[in-house]
């Protein structure tokens, strides 16, 4: 796994949820961009298919109309203007015929171009297309006719044939031809338009339907990238969440099997290591005060940051995972400033342990390449997963320590020290027990009230607890009512165990802070025939001599038994001090 990798950008807070990994983005999400694109593409084909026929309409609209009419009627124009044409070359010829014969054959043969004219031109005047000033010129054409059937009558006729009349037969058939010309040229050129303009038209949409082609691949192959990128970023999310939450539940079931917080540490600096090789990582930890942390981790070449309190470092204070791209930013943590490993990256990850942030996890990487967001969210899971750990323990902790101890003294309770005492009965050890008792305890509660009587207690108990030796066991027993159960200990130095108390407490009280008071004990040996009851008995009997005699004393229960090398100490300590009245 890689821990760091570019490109780099600052990322100051982030939530804890891993599901926070990835940051905020502005704009279309990848599968809404695909959705989009195609969009685009379906409105760009349907334009085009949309627009292209209504371009198209008025040039199909003009090729039909050339197709039925103007080239039909171009056609008929040329067929006349051709039977015209023979018809009056026929006419002269027959003119400048000498054989009465051949003239005659000559004259009735322009019969059939004279009816092929007429119906040709009848055929056109049909198929007329109105088209700008052909009527104009079509009205001149049929006058030139009527003057040129006149002229030709006049020059089939023996009588008037004279050169002027066939000279004006010349002139009228020429007129007439130039007037057919004419129309022709205007339908000629009415075709020729026409057939530019559909080849522009047809151009032109070729090139809109390349364009649009051109455009769909290139929205194909950009959707194609999207779609593309977004598998594979899921994919690549996919494969996070696997590798997350196969360390998620690996590192639980490490946690649930920790006993400790040490044993917490341990994993934790374990799972860092192994996910994160490269990683250079601490882990601090506040002390009970919350007043100073404390490194309890460190991975490779530790960090060393110089944070000394809590409240000092920026992720524990605002409870945030905090990033910093460069130690040299302005902005950045002034804990990161001026190092002697030189400028660097990092991010440090708050740990929130029984719903109070009181650790970090502190990891350095190379100047403007802090850990991943991958590699940060997996920080904070392991952050997040010994922070629930810890506190569990630490409230089994208290739970047991309630469970177990004298909720105003803090020693433990009598059901605590009979099952400590039973242990000590498995295991065979001798011990000797004492019992003691504040002496005038009522009354000074009575007349100061019972804050002072817990005052009074809790005082004893501190007494005790630092009079008595390191393997001794003291317990409240109720009311104003102690045992101390002393494995091991002869009656000798039982005496003088309890005789040290006595005098640390007269010590204590000078303080005035609570009324002068003193304690008387009873003291028993335990024997292998008693039961841990019948021994506590014993010493309360004593306890009720200490009381008789006079209090603030430490009193030796009836019949208890010495080794042989002991002395028998006095049945009773004189007391420093004058018990109260």
């Amino acid at each position: 796994m890689q821990a760091f990798r570019a490109p780099w950008r600052a990322r100051r807070s982030s939530p804890s949820r891993p599901e926070a990994e990835a940051p905020v983005r502005h704009g279309l999400a990848p599968h809404h961009q695909v959705q989009l694109l195609w969009l685009l593409t379906v409105l760009v084909v349907v334009a085009a298919f949309i627009t292209g026929p209504l371009a198209l309409g008025s040039t199909e609209s003009d090729i039909k109309t050339a197709t039925v009419r103007l080239v039909p009627a171009s056609a008929q124009l040329a067929k006349a203007a051709r039977n015209f044409t023979a018809g009056s070359a026929g006419l002269l010829a027959a003119t400048q015929s000498a054989d009465p014969a051949a003239r005659a054959a000559e004259i009735n043969h322009l019969a059939d171009f004279d009816t092929a004219a007429n119906a040709a031109w009848n055929a056109y005047t049909r198929l007329t297309a109105h088209l700008p000033g052909e009527a104009k010129l079509r009205k001149e054409a049929e006058v030139d006719g009527q003057r040129l059937a006149t002229a030709g009558i006049a020059t089939l006729d023996p009588a008037s044939e004279t050169p002027a009349t066939v000279a004006a037969f010349t002139a009228a058939a020429s007129t007439q031809q130039q007037a057919l010309a004419a129309i022709q040229d205007l339908y000629q050129s009415r075709i020729n338009a026409v057939v530019t303009q559909a080849d522009t038209s047809f151009g032109a949409h070729q090139r809109d339907l390349l364009i649009v082609a051109v455009a769909v691949l290139i929205l194909t192959m950009i959707s194609f990238t999207v779609v593309t990128r977004s598998i594979r970023r899921r994919y690549r999310i996919q494969l996070g969440e696997v590798r997350r939450n196969d360390l998620e539940s690996g590192l639980q079931r490490a946690l649930q099997m920790a006993r400790t917080e040490d044993d917490c540490y341990t994993l934790v600096q374990r799972a860092i290591e192994r996910g994160f090789p490269t990683m250079r990582s601490e882990l601090l930890v506040a002390d009970s005060s919350r007043a100073h942390f404390r490194q309890v981790i460190t991975t490779r070449v530790a960090p060393g940051c110089g944070v000394m309190a809590p409240d000092d470092c920026p992720a524990t204070n605002r409870g945030q995972t905090q990033q910093w791209p460069s130690s040299t930013d302005l902005d950045t943590c002034p804990h990161l400033v001026d190092r002697e490993s030189g400028p660097c990256s990092a991010v440090c990850v708050p740990v929130g342990i029984a719903g109070k942030t009181v650790g970090v996890v502190h990891a350095i990487g190379p100047d403007h390449d802090p850990p991943s967001t991958s590699a940060t969210a997996d920080l904070e899971l392991i952050a997040r997963k010994a922070g629930e750990r810890i506190g569990i323990l630490r409230a089994f902790s208290r739970t047991e320590a309630q469970a177990r101890t004298d909720p105003l003294t803090g020693l433990l309770n009598r059901r605590s020290l009979e099952a400590a005492v039973l242990d000590l009965t498995a295991q065979a050890r001798p011990y000797a027990v004492a019992y003691g008792d504040l002496d005038h305890f009522k009354p000074l509660n009575d007349i100061h009230g019972h804050d002072t009587g817990d005052r009074a207690l809790r005082l004893f108990a501190g007494v005790l607890r630092d009079g008595v030796r390191p393997n001794d066991m003291a317990a409240r027993y109720g009311g104003e009512e102690f045992v101390v159960v002393l494995p091991d200990c002869s009656i000798a130095d039982a005496y003088t165990v309890l005789d040290r108390v006595r005098a640390r407490l007269a010590d204590a009280l000078h303080g005035g802070t609570v009324p002068a008071f003193t304690v008387s004990f009873g003291l028993a040996l335990g024997e292998p025939d008693l039961t841990f009851g019948e021994i506590v008995e014993q010493a309360d009997v004593a306890l009720l001599r200490a009381k008789s005699e006079g209090r603030n004393r430490v009193i030796l229960a009836a019949g208890t038994r010495h080794g042989p090398s002991e002395p028998a100490p006095d049945s009773a300590l004189e007391p420093d001090m004058p018990s109260p009245a």
